[in-house]
């Protein structure tokens, strides 16, 4: 086999990388790392200490409010709707609300999470608790509420009547 070249000649030197390159990924590896840090360290200091203003709703908005309202007490003394209902439909319109005077979806959002969302709104966390309990118990099929929307209540203050008034509260609020 005279004349075969073999496997050792035919392999070259190995060609190291040019310093520069060596400086360059070492500066772009630092910079990347930096930028996850301070991500992190901005993201682990940050508080939400702002406190959000709430939107101010027109008279009308706050009339039409008011009107839903009404026309919930109006279902509920027509038997339409038991005192599970009241709640339910009360705490809905509340969230809507919520949602549109302090920007932020609301409407899944816990009763704690609305507190810590909106603390300059007590009163929207009051109806909504007044609202959470009722909301989760069962009632009577075909239980219709009291004539005057109280529950039975004869003084005007069961649990329908407590509950519209702090919705019409938190509505003026």
């Amino acid at each position: 086999m005279s004349g075969s070249t073999g496997l050792g000649d035919s392999l070259r030197d190995p060609v190291a990388y040019p310093n520069w390159m060596w400086v360059a990924g070492t500066v772009l590896a630092v910079v990347a790392v930096a930028w996850v840090g301070v991500c992190l360290w901005r993201w682990w200091r940050s508080e939400e200490t702002d406190v959000p203003e709430l939107l101010t709703i027109s008279e009308a908005e706050r009339r039409r409010y008011l009107g839903l309202l009404d026309e919930i007490q109006g279902r509920a003394c027509g038997g339409e709707l038991d005192g599970r209902g009241v709640h339910l439909a009360v705490a809905g319109l509340m969230r809507a609300l919520g949602t549109a005077r302090s920007g932020r979806d609301l409407e899944v959002a816990t009763v704690e999470e609305v507190e810590a969302l909106v603390p300059s709104w007590p009163e929207l966390v009051d109806v909504l608790r007044e609202c959470e309990k009722p909301s989760f118990a069962g009632s009577a099929p075909g239980a219709p509420a009291a004539a005057d929307g109280t529950a039975g209540a004869p003084d005007g203050s069961g649990p329908i009547a407590r509950t519209l008034e702090l919705a019409r509260r938190a509505v003026s609020a």
